[in-house]
């Protein structure tokens, strides 16, 4: 626990100490990875090494999985990203109706290739390893033994989509948790939800650099593609033959 505070210590300490007046992008990536690292990362895996039997369950779900499974979670996780934007619309309208100011944080939108690359290691790869260890690693496991899935599902997807702090983007948060909830519960399989967790981030990423503003056709066209690869990668497993009817 000593170490797992120090880590939360350095990771909150980290910006004030390291950053200037008026840093730049490239900056502010590189400590959006390194507080990622300091404040969820390494808390997490110190939490699920703490004992032989967490070490197990990890060693479990960091199983390699089917290469069917990896391309339809990488695949829903992108489509996934153009039918978010529906959600995030239909909750900037309802704030607005309500007379809250949405909280829009401020996109990454990365100015020339070098600072894409850091933005997809800093802001879509760590986050997706550091976050799934601790949502869908350790706090699932522990939900999971002590109220069963249902609970572990909710009260990860909750804490995930709150702790990002964006009132605007936690509707689309919270599918995305539960999307990632069921893929844990399915497939038992914390690589997949890195990669659709990765595959999520980097999608944004490459829209926000490509400057593109995808129309309603491929946004409702990504929502059926997103439906058609979840219900595939979420689909139960035949076991055995069924006996032939004569």
């Amino acid at each position: 626990m000593a170490g797992a505070a120090a880590s939360l210590a350095a990771g909150w300490l980290a910006p004030g100490m390291l950053l200037g007046a008026n840093p730049g992008l490239t900056a502010l990536l590189w400590i959006t990875g390194l507080q990622e690292i300091l404040l969820i990362g390494i808390p997490a895996a110190l939490i699920a090494l703490r004992s032989r039997a967490s070490l197990e369950r990890l060693k479990q779900v960091l199983a390699l999985p089917d290469p069917v499974h990896a391309g339809l979670s990488m695949l829903g996780a992108v489509a996934f990203t153009m039918a978010g934007l529906l959600i995030t619309l239909a909750a900037f309208g309802a704030l607005q109706a309500l007379g809250i100011p949405p909280d829009a944080p401020p996109a990454i939108d990365p100015g020339s290739l070098p600072q894409l690359l850091v933005a997809i290691l800093c802001a879509a790869l760590i986050p997706a390893v550091c976050e799934e260890l601790l949502f869908r690693g350790v706090l699932w496991a522990a939900l999971e033994r002590r109220a069963g899935l249902r609970w572990a599902a909710a009260v990860s997807a909750f804490l995930f989509a709150a702790l990002h702090f964006t009132l605007l983007g936690f509707p689309v948060l919270l599918a995305l948790g539960f999307l990632l909830a069921r893929v844990m519960q399915k497939r038992r399989s914390l690589i997949l939800c890195v990669l659709f967790h990765a595959m999520y981030n980097l999608s944004i990423l490459v829209i926000n650099y490509s400057g593109s503003n995808p129309g309603l056709f491929l946004i409702l066209l990504s929502c059926g593609i997103a439906y058609a690869a979840l219900r595939l990668l979420l689909k139960e497993e035949q076991h055995g033959i069924a006996n032939p009817r004569v």
